[in-house]
């Protein structure tokens, strides 16, 4: 979900899934959710270079046990509109975490998706 402030600036918050990792000695997995202020430069009719920098809180659930930390988030992305209300949207994203199991994990994540405006 998110709002525009302009035509540059805008807020967006959501939930993520950074999937779940198995190996041998278990599995762990991290979700959440964020909120992100989002900067927007159009550079081509239609074309927008995003720039995301925002907080969120992740849970974690591994073999060992739970936790939860809160996170740093930037992001770069690239948005195509394909028509006023409708767009497509690549985006890379890191979550700097701050207290996870007593670490401070790195995690990333890419997304496609499609972002539809009411």
């Amino acid at each position: 979900m998110g709002q525009h402030l302009d035509s540059h600036f805008g807020v967006e918050g959501g939930f993520f899934s950074l999937g779940t990792v198995k190996d041998a000695s278990g599995h762990a997995n991290a979700r959440g959710v964020f909120l992100d202020g989002v900067a927007r430069y159009e550079f081509a009719p239609g074309w927008q270079v995003l720039g995301v920098a925002g907080l969120a809180h992740g849970r974690f659930h591994t073999s060992a046990g739970n936790d939860n930390s809160p996170a740093l988030k930037i992001g770069l992305g690239l948005q195509y509109a394909m028509n006023d209300r409708t767009a497509l949207r690549l985006q890379v994203d890191r979550y700097r975490f701050t207290n996870a199991f007593g670490e401070k994990p790195n995690l990333g994540q890419v997304s496609l998706g499609v972002q539809v405006g009411f």
